[in-house]
Protein backbone atom coordinates (compact mmCIF):
# COMPACT_ATOMS: atom_id res chain seq x y z
CA UNK A 1 0.00 0.00 0.00
CA UNK A 2 1.32 3.55 -1.28
CA UNK A 3 0.36 6.61 0.16
CA UNK A 4 -0.46 8.51 -2.64
CA UNK A 5 -3.92 6.96 -2.84
CA UNK A 6 -5.21 7.18 0.57
CA UNK A 7 -3.65 10.86 -0.15
CA UNK A 8 -5.64 11.72 -3.27
CA UNK A 9 -8.41 10.15 -1.58
CA UNK A 10 -8.78 12.42 1.36
CA UNK A 11 -8.09 15.57 -0.88
CA UNK A 12 -11.68 14.74 -2.45
CA UNK A 13 -10.15 15.40 -5.71
CA UNK A 14 -12.87 15.02 -9.08
CA UNK A 15 -12.12 11.37 -10.74
CA UNK A 16 -10.02 12.96 -14.04
CA UNK A 17 -7.51 14.38 -11.37
CA UNK A 18 -7.64 11.42 -8.46
CA UNK A 19 -6.67 8.92 -12.11
CA UNK A 20 -3.79 11.58 -13.46
CA UNK A 21 -2.42 12.22 -10.11
CA UNK A 22 -2.15 8.43 -9.33
CA UNK A 23 -0.13 8.19 -12.03
CA UNK A 24 2.18 11.56 -12.09
CA UNK A 25 2.98 11.07 -8.85
CA UNK A 26 4.85 7.74 -8.53
CA UNK A 27 6.14 8.11 -11.95
CA UNK A 28 7.58 11.73 -11.52
CA UNK A 29 10.41 10.05 -8.97
CA UNK A 30 11.28 7.25 -11.26
CA UNK A 31 11.95 8.91 -14.16
CA UNK A 32 15.41 10.02 -15.07
CA UNK A 33 16.88 13.13 -16.60
CA UNK A 34 14.77 15.99 -18.49
CA UNK A 35 11.15 15.54 -17.32
CA UNK A 36 8.08 16.88 -19.74
CA UNK A 37 5.11 15.74 -21.50
CA UNK A 38 6.41 13.55 -23.93
CA UNK A 39 9.05 11.55 -21.28
CA UNK A 40 5.86 10.83 -19.22
CA UNK A 41 4.01 9.67 -22.52
CA UNK A 42 6.86 7.10 -23.45
CA UNK A 43 6.53 5.71 -19.68
CA UNK A 44 2.68 5.55 -19.34
CA UNK A 45 1.15 5.23 -22.84
CA UNK A 46 -0.95 8.10 -22.78
CA UNK A 47 -1.08 10.57 -25.57
CA UNK A 48 1.31 13.67 -25.03
CA UNK A 49 -1.14 15.96 -25.75
CA UNK A 50 -3.47 14.02 -23.01
CA UNK A 51 -1.17 14.84 -20.23
CA UNK A 52 -0.39 18.24 -22.03
CA UNK A 53 -3.98 19.13 -21.29
CA UNK A 54 -3.82 18.12 -17.71
CA UNK A 55 -1.23 20.21 -17.18
CA UNK A 56 -1.88 23.54 -19.12
CA UNK A 57 -4.87 23.45 -16.09
CA UNK A 58 -4.44 24.27 -12.31
CA UNK A 59 -3.33 20.84 -10.24
CA UNK A 60 -4.36 21.00 -6.64
CA UNK A 61 -0.74 21.03 -4.67
CA UNK A 62 -2.05 23.36 -1.89
CA UNK A 63 -5.10 20.57 -0.90
CA UNK A 64 -2.51 17.85 -1.13
CA UNK A 65 0.15 19.56 0.74
CA UNK A 66 -2.37 20.42 3.62
CA UNK A 67 -3.87 17.04 3.03
CA UNK A 68 -0.93 15.93 3.97
CA UNK A 69 0.49 17.92 7.10
CA UNK A 70 -3.19 16.75 8.02
CA UNK A 71 -2.37 13.06 7.90
CA UNK A 72 1.15 13.41 9.65
CA UNK A 73 -0.49 15.56 11.91
CA UNK A 74 -3.19 13.23 12.80
CA UNK A 75 -1.06 9.46 12.93
CA UNK A 76 1.63 11.45 14.86
CA UNK A 77 4.55 11.00 12.68
CA UNK A 78 4.66 14.77 12.61
CA UNK A 79 5.29 16.80 15.71
CA UNK A 80 2.61 18.99 16.81
CA UNK A 81 4.43 22.22 16.69
CA UNK A 82 5.46 23.95 13.07
CA UNK A 83 7.45 26.86 11.97
CA UNK A 84 5.76 29.37 9.19
CA UNK A 85 8.61 29.78 6.55
CA UNK A 86 8.52 32.46 3.69
CA UNK A 87 11.63 32.65 1.04
CA UNK A 88 11.76 33.46 -2.96
CA UNK A 89 13.70 31.41 -5.41
CA UNK A 90 15.48 32.69 -7.94
CA UNK A 91 15.47 31.03 -11.91
CA UNK A 92 17.77 32.28 -14.54
CA UNK A 93 15.73 32.41 -17.44
CA UNK A 94 17.25 33.73 -20.51
CA UNK A 95 13.80 33.41 -23.11
CA UNK A 96 12.53 36.74 -24.01
CA UNK A 97 8.49 35.90 -24.56
CA UNK A 98 8.85 33.56 -20.88
CA UNK A 99 5.83 34.85 -18.73
CA UNK A 100 7.07 36.82 -15.83
CA UNK A 101 10.70 37.06 -16.91
CA UNK A 102 12.41 40.16 -15.16
CA UNK A 103 14.87 41.51 -12.60
CA UNK A 104 14.78 39.93 -9.67
CA UNK A 105 17.23 39.22 -7.01
CA UNK A 106 19.66 36.40 -6.83
CA UNK A 107 20.84 35.57 -3.70
CA UNK A 108 23.77 32.94 -5.13
CA UNK A 109 25.06 35.75 -6.89
CA UNK A 110 24.52 38.54 -4.76
CA UNK A 111 23.10 40.82 -7.18
CA UNK A 112 19.86 41.30 -9.43
CA UNK A 113 19.55 39.20 -12.36
CA UNK A 114 17.47 38.56 -15.49
CA UNK A 115 15.15 35.63 -14.52
CA UNK A 116 12.48 34.00 -12.43
CA UNK A 117 10.77 34.23 -8.78
CA UNK A 118 9.05 31.76 -7.29
CA UNK A 119 7.86 32.98 -3.39
CA UNK A 120 7.05 30.15 -1.39
CA UNK A 121 5.55 29.96 1.94
CA UNK A 122 6.27 26.48 3.64
CA UNK A 123 5.83 24.16 7.06
CA UNK A 124 8.78 23.25 8.98
CA UNK A 125 8.71 20.73 11.67
CA UNK A 126 10.38 21.99 14.71
CA UNK A 127 12.44 18.59 15.48
CA UNK A 128 14.20 17.50 11.85
CA UNK A 129 13.49 20.75 9.99
CA UNK A 130 11.81 18.73 7.34
CA UNK A 131 10.16 20.77 5.03
CA UNK A 132 6.59 21.13 3.15
CA UNK A 133 5.11 23.40 0.82
CA UNK A 134 2.02 24.80 1.29
CA UNK A 135 1.85 27.61 -0.81
CA UNK A 136 4.05 28.61 -4.53
CA UNK A 137 3.54 31.86 -7.04
CA UNK A 138 5.10 33.33 -9.24
CA UNK A 139 6.37 36.70 -8.54
CA UNK A 140 5.74 39.25 -11.31
CA UNK A 141 7.94 41.81 -12.32
CA UNK A 142 7.95 45.69 -12.09
CA UNK A 143 7.33 45.89 -15.92
CA UNK A 144 4.21 44.52 -15.83
CA UNK A 145 3.43 47.20 -12.65
CA UNK A 146 2.76 44.91 -9.80
CA UNK A 147 4.63 45.52 -6.84
CA UNK A 148 6.80 42.77 -5.25
CA UNK A 149 6.34 43.13 -1.51
CA UNK A 150 2.07 44.01 -2.65
CA UNK A 151 2.37 40.07 -3.60
CA UNK A 152 4.11 38.52 -1.18
CA UNK A 153 1.88 40.08 1.32
CA UNK A 154 -1.34 38.83 -0.90
CA UNK A 155 0.10 35.25 -0.61
CA UNK A 156 -0.05 35.52 2.95
CA UNK A 157 -3.62 36.65 3.59
CA UNK A 158 -4.44 33.90 0.78
CA UNK A 159 -2.53 30.89 3.18
CA UNK A 160 -4.19 33.12 6.14
CA UNK A 161 -7.54 33.05 5.06
CA UNK A 162 -7.86 29.32 4.27
CA UNK A 163 -6.23 27.99 7.45
CA UNK A 164 -6.61 30.47 9.82
CA UNK A 165 -7.30 28.34 12.94
CA UNK A 166 -5.31 25.64 12.02
CA UNK A 167 -2.10 27.44 11.83
CA UNK A 168 -3.19 29.00 14.58
CA UNK A 169 -2.89 25.46 16.34
CA UNK A 170 0.27 24.28 15.16
CA UNK A 171 2.54 26.92 14.37
CA UNK A 172 4.11 28.66 16.73
CA UNK A 173 7.02 30.44 15.08
CA UNK A 174 6.79 32.61 11.78
CA UNK A 175 10.26 32.96 9.68
CA UNK A 176 10.81 35.29 6.94
CA UNK A 177 13.78 34.88 5.18
CA UNK A 178 16.03 36.93 2.46
CA UNK A 179 13.67 39.81 0.94
CA UNK A 180 10.43 39.29 2.39
CA UNK A 181 9.02 41.90 4.51
CA UNK A 182 9.35 41.39 7.99
CA UNK A 183 7.48 44.71 9.26
CA UNK A 184 4.72 43.75 6.47
CA UNK A 185 4.66 40.11 7.19
CA UNK A 186 4.17 40.31 10.93
CA UNK A 187 1.13 43.07 10.71
CA UNK A 188 -0.18 40.26 8.78
CA UNK A 189 0.52 37.14 10.63
CA UNK A 190 -1.16 38.80 14.06
CA UNK A 191 -4.39 40.47 12.31
CA UNK A 192 -5.04 37.62 9.71
CA UNK A 193 -3.46 34.16 11.67
CA UNK A 194 -4.27 34.90 15.24
CA UNK A 195 -7.02 37.14 15.87
CA UNK A 196 -8.59 38.16 19.64
CA UNK A 197 -12.08 36.13 18.53
CA UNK A 198 -9.98 32.95 18.18
CA UNK A 199 -10.02 31.51 21.81
CA UNK A 200 -9.53 28.51 22.29
CA UNK A 201 -6.15 26.61 20.49
CA UNK A 202 -9.21 24.03 19.87
CA UNK A 203 -11.02 25.41 17.40
CA UNK A 204 -12.49 23.44 14.88
CA UNK A 205 -10.71 22.97 11.65
CA UNK A 206 -12.73 23.12 7.99
CA UNK A 207 -12.05 21.77 4.80
CA UNK A 208 -9.33 19.25 6.04
CA UNK A 209 -10.42 15.64 6.73
CA UNK A 210 -10.70 14.42 10.03
CA UNK A 211 -9.11 11.51 11.61
CA UNK A 212 -11.76 9.45 11.48
CA UNK A 213 -11.88 9.24 7.67
CA UNK A 214 -8.40 9.42 7.68
CA UNK A 215 -8.86 5.81 9.62
CA UNK A 216 -11.51 4.32 7.48
CA UNK A 217 -9.46 5.66 4.01
CA UNK A 218 -6.51 3.84 5.58
CA UNK A 219 -7.83 0.35 6.09
CA UNK A 220 -10.01 0.65 2.80
CA UNK A 221 -6.57 0.58 1.09
CA UNK A 222 -5.05 -2.17 3.46
CA UNK A 223 -8.50 -4.13 2.40
CA UNK A 224 -8.23 -3.57 -1.34
CA UNK A 225 -10.90 -1.72 -1.87
CA UNK A 226 -10.17 1.26 -3.69
CA UNK A 227 -11.74 4.03 -5.09
CA UNK A 228 -13.58 4.13 -8.18
CA UNK A 229 -12.64 6.87 -10.68
CA UNK A 230 -14.62 5.97 -13.38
Amino acid sequence: MTIVPVLLTLAALPAHQFQFLNVLLPLWLAIPGRINARSFSRYIGWNERSLRRHFSKALPWHALHMTLMHILLSCGVQGLRLILVMDASFIPKAGRKTFGRGSFWNGCAGKAETGLELSCIALMSWVGHHTFPISVRQTRPKTQKADRLTQYLDQLRGVFRLHRAWLRRFVKVVVKVGSMPKRCSLTCARTKAWPSSLNSPRTPISGLPSRESIRTVVEDARNGNERSIS
